[in-house]
């Protein structure tokens, strides 16, 4: 198939809804994701997770990830999250990233009933150039490891956003939001982490929520630092805190690190 100007050329992953917990690898990049649907249906939750393997001669090769959140439980949030996949897979091959999620957006708009929204991450290794774009789109901020510090780090806020009013909405409010790019510069052993809300909206010791502070700080008192080891850790360590935390809805991770 011909390619636009405008396109990439890309071989899905993994991309599902189900539950998972398996690794990946792409060019340079070690991928681990782990997903648990609400009440472990075997339908699936309403957590999307997307991984593909792109290239084109302007872009070089890119690894492009997305997790996606949609809003409720059981069959009607597994159902809109097989049908977002389906729009993953037609749009993920856009070289613009935010153009991808833009499309998502509309598309989501134009298949969901008006009061269904879903958050979204976007996230792209330029393997070429070692550089991490990331797009949001009303969903919690990714997490950053910097191997040279072992340390874990938010990502400014205001970086992910621009000076339109309305930007980094959930999917599902309105057509017309712009969803900018934050770029970051990575070296072998440095590491990103995409997860949903059911991490932040989990309770700490004093029954409030942990917020991304709070999964920052969990995080950095593991003794865990790499790979599938760290998730398991940091689940454990969450639920540790109360063993309600993580039961309550679909709770998904995607730890990327970056190798030669």
């Amino acid at each position: 198939m011909k390619l636009e100007s405008n396109q990439m050329r890309c071989t899905e992953i993994v991309g599902s809804n189900l539950a998972t917990s398996k690794a990946y690898r792409t060019h340079g990049l070690d991928i681990y994701v782990d997903s648990s649907p609400f009440h472990n249906s075997r339908i699936g939750g309403g957590d999307v997770y997307y991984v593909t393997s792109c290239h084109s001669d302007d872009s070089g090769r890119v690894t492009r990830l997305m997790l996606a959140d949609i809003s409720g439980h059981g069959e009607e949030a597994a159902g809109r999250a097989i049908s977002l996949r389906g729009s993953l897979r037609k749009n993920v091959n856009q070289k613009s990233q935010s153009n991808f999620v833009q499309r998502m957006n509309e598309e989501f708009i134009e298949s969901s009933p008006r009061d269904q929204i879903a958050t979204a991450v976007a996230a792209s290794y330029f393997v070429d150039q070692r550089r991490l774009s990331l797009g949001i789109a009303g969903h919690p901020n990714p997490l950053l490891f910097r191997q040279s510090a072992m340390q874990w780090y938010k990502i400014d806020e205001q970086a992910l956003r621009n000076e339109t009013s309305l930007a980094n909405v959930p999917f599902g409010i309105c057509a017309s939001t712009s969803f900018p790019t934050r770029n970051i510069a990575v070296e072998d052993g440095d590491m990103f982490l995409l997860y949903s809300d059911a991490l932040t909206e989990s309770l700490d010791s004093n029954h409030d929520l942990l917020g991304i502070d709070g999964v920052l700080q969990v995080l950095n008192e593991s003794p865990e630092k790499k790979g599938p080891c760290l998730i398991s850790n940091l689940r454990q360590r969450i639920r540790s805190i109360n063993p309600q935390n993580l039961m309550g809805d679909d709770a998904t991770l995607i730890l990327g690190q970056f190798a030669k």
